[in-house]
């Protein structure tokens, strides 16, 4: 079930103009609302590339086969790339009974606040994108656990898995969506949706089992497909074990049953009329199966339970989810989850704010002349060249990493933060909760480097905010504190003037050598 704890909104994705085509458009939804999922869940990349397909597809299965690879080459490299952000989202799991939870999303091992990944969910069926996708370990439909993915560089996974997600089985997970993102795309079972807060706040998703559904399988697959019935397991085309401790004609399946506790095996299989006993335990049984075609291998379980329908969860779990079931039902939860005409509106008024899409030219952030249609990459801020230098320090491109995790992963270049100005990374050691060792590279001009190691954050930040000064003459930051992709820029917030600006680039050089750094030779001087 996915269950909102705060107010939430959503919203479709609408046809973008030809001459605009990264300005994102959006509309009212239909009545399908995000409620149950039976199947995978994802925000970011995946969840994109379903709502584009969506609007583009047509009645020839070959025809939507090439809308999904124009989608995705376009949101892997287009234009549209800018709209896959994933930066502050968090997510918490818990993997057992007793409500703790722990950070799953960003990676805590890794820095910085997830910006560099694309797609980030669960699977609950191991299939995904239409088959295309599986998880490295098989994803149960009916073990009761999420099975979270996080997915940095699709073309690098493939790569490296295949077709495959590295999953972590979880009992459940909150998705938390800062302020600081206009909303999130995200896809529930196929059906793509823009979730959004109206008023332009944090907003939680939460996610937990809430049903017990049976369910019939076809014969066709090539997975094992198991059902259960009080203290059994039922695999199909399945055998185990290595030879018959006992056999006798499968006349009456409970006699059968009977005979396998009262002798203590650990299961039988029922193949042409006869029930052949194995005196293997159970749980081998289960772990060593083997392919029986018209065969069905009755292992026992004692923690099976019957298969049928039940609502799970504590008491005041089930009464809250029966409640929102009742909405579901009666039509009350479209109004509360879909967005009206006038939310989708403001939507897309703070859209357009957000992606630059306006008339004038809005005014620099730090001393309010023309911006002249420059944005900080960092935090979307509007400056004047002048501010915009002082701002990003264009003379140092910083990078950041954790100093203890080890020699190894310290030359892995996913290791590092992304590249950023001084007050990015300031911030972002500034909202850690942790005080591990912390390892900075700052790149300046001619060759004016430096690799430094701070025993704790707290001195990596001070470190960074005398090299600020330095370079700046100033011990505050340049037009307002801002992280990477977290900023005091909110596209929440009403903003009086409108303005056109293209992106302009931390560094002339974007090349970061971050393996083998150099003597510092570093220059002070104020652009």
């Amino acid at each position: 079930g996915l269950l909102p704890t705060t107010e939430m909104k959503v919203g479709l994705m609408g046809e973008s103009s030809k001459d605009r085509p990264d300005r994102p458009v959006f509309k009212e939804a239909g009545s399908a609302v995000p409620f149950l999922c039976l199947l995978y869940f994802s925000i970011g990349f995946d969840a994109y590339i379903t709502a584009q397909v969506e609007m583009n597809r047509t009645e020839s299965r070959m025809g939507n086969f090439l809308e999904y690879a124009t989608q995705i080459s376009t949101g892997l490299l287009g234009s549209s790339k800018k709209h896959i952000n994933l930066t502050g989202i968090r997510v918490h799991a818990c993997s057992e009974d007793d409500g703790k939870h722990v950070q799953y999303f960003p990676p805590p091992h890794r820095p910085g606040k997830g910006s560099d990944y694309q797609t980030l969910g669960f699977l609950n069926v191991n299939s995904f994108a239409g088959g295309n996708l599986r998880a490295q370990e098989s994803a149960l439909f009916d073990d009761g656990q999420l099975d979270l993915f996080r997915q940095k560089d699709f073309i690098g996974n493939a790569m490296r898995r295949g077709m495959q997600y590295k999953t972590l089985k979880q009992k459940e997970a909150v998705f938390k969506i800062p302020s600081s993102l206009l909303g999130v795309h995200c896809q529930y079972d196929g059906e793509a949706r823009f979730a959004f807060q109206p008023q332009g706040e944090d907003f939680e998703l939460d996610v937990k089992r809430v049903m017990q559904i049976p369910v019939a399988i076809g014969p066709d697959t090539s997975e094992p497909i198991f059902g259960s019935c009080l203290g059994w397991r039922e695999y199909i085309d399945r055998d185990a074990g290595k030879g018959d401790a006992a056999f006798i004609p499968a006349t009456d399946l409970d006699e059968c049953k009977a005979l396998c506790i009262k002798h203590n095996f650990g299961g039988f299989c029922v193949y042409d009329g006869r029930a052949h006993f194995r005196a293997d335990p159970g749980v081998d049984l289960s772990a060593k199966l083997l392919n029986k075609k018209g065969g069905i291998l009755y292992v026992r379980d004692e923690s099976e339970s019957g298969v049928h329908f039940r609502f799970t969860g504590s008491p005041t779990d089930v009464e809250t989810f029966r409640k929102r079931l009742q909405d579901w039902v009666t039509g009350n939860l479209v109004a509360e989850l879909n967005a009206d005409a006038a939310e989708v509106s403001s939507l897309q008024e703070r859209s357009d704010k957000y992606f630059k899409v306006c008339k004038d030219i809005c005014p620099c952030t730090s001393c309010g002349a023309a911006a002249d249609s420059r944005t900080c990459k960092n935090c979307y801020q509007p400056f004047c060249k002048r501010c915009l230098d002082r701002h990003t320090i264009r003379s140092a491109v910083v990078q950041w990493m954790y100093a203890d995790a080890g020699l190894v992963t310290s030359l892995a270049r996913q290791s590092w933060s992304g590249k950023s100005c001084i007050d990015g990374v300031i911030a972002t050691l500034e909202a850690l909760d942790t005080d591990r060792p912390i390892r900075v590279w700052i790149k300046g001009k001619a060759k004016s480097n430096r690799d430094e190691v701070m025993p704790s954050k707290s001195e990596a930040v001070a470190y960074l905010k005398d090299v600020r000064e330095q370079m700046t003459g100033s011990t505050d930051s340049i037009g307002g504190t801002s992280s990477v992709g977290t900023s005091t820029f909110n596209p929440n917030a009403h903003i009086e003037t409108s303005f056109e600006m293209d992106e302009v680039e931390l560094a002339a050089d974007d090349d970061v050598a971050i393996d083998a750094p150099e003597e510092p030779v570093f220059t002070d001087g104020t652009p």
